[in-house]
């Protein structure tokens, strides 16, 4: 329901405890309700209470994943600029992006990763060449200080299955 779509996934490696908070932009129709499954909505002071809770909770580090942005672009709108930075400055330490179906622009705010898309990692769409493209952000804390990134990227080919002959 509503309520448990915001709460964070918790996660723990090299002694740090990590929360991941998830919201959905796009669609309003697979929001949660009170009564029904679905994602947690982008509404950003449900967010940054969320992100308040989450260090109350312990986390070390905390990473937002927005669903967010128009599809087929790696056009950052000013909405998604500022919706960044107010995340930034409650608390984030990475706000890893998706929806786009490409990979897109990243940028630091305040010494926090933002990356506005992510691209297709596990998507099969074929809409262009584009969309075969995805890349993981490998992050590296020390403490809860973000030291190093690495993009893995990753090309996805067209698999075609060979014709039988009959």
């Amino acid at each position: 329901n509503a309520a448990a779509a915001r709460r964070p996934a918790w996660l723990a490696a090299a002694g740090l405890r990590i929360a991941v908070v998830a919201y959905n932009g796009v669609g309003a129709a697979r929001n949660a309700t009170a009564s029904s499954a679905g994602a947690a909505p982008l509404r950003l002071a449900s967010m940054r209470a969320d992100i308040r809770a989450a260090r109350r909770a312990g986390a070390d580090v905390v990473i937002v994943v927005p669903h967010w942005g128009r599809e087929y672009t790696d056009a950052v709108s000013a909405e998604q600029r500022r919706i960044a930075a107010a995340l930034v400055k409650a608390g984030a330490d990475a706000v890893l992006g998706s929806h786009s179906h490409w990979a897109g622009p990243l940028e630091l705010m305040d010494g926090r990763l933002v990356v506005y898309s992510l691209g297709d990692l596990v998507f099969d769409l074929q809409h262009d060449a584009r969309t075969q493209q995805a890349f993981i952000a490998e992050l590296t804390f020390v403490g809860s200080r973000l030291a190093q990134v690495e993009l893995l990227r990753r090309f996805r080919e067209r698999i075609v299955a060979p014709r039988r002959r009959m």
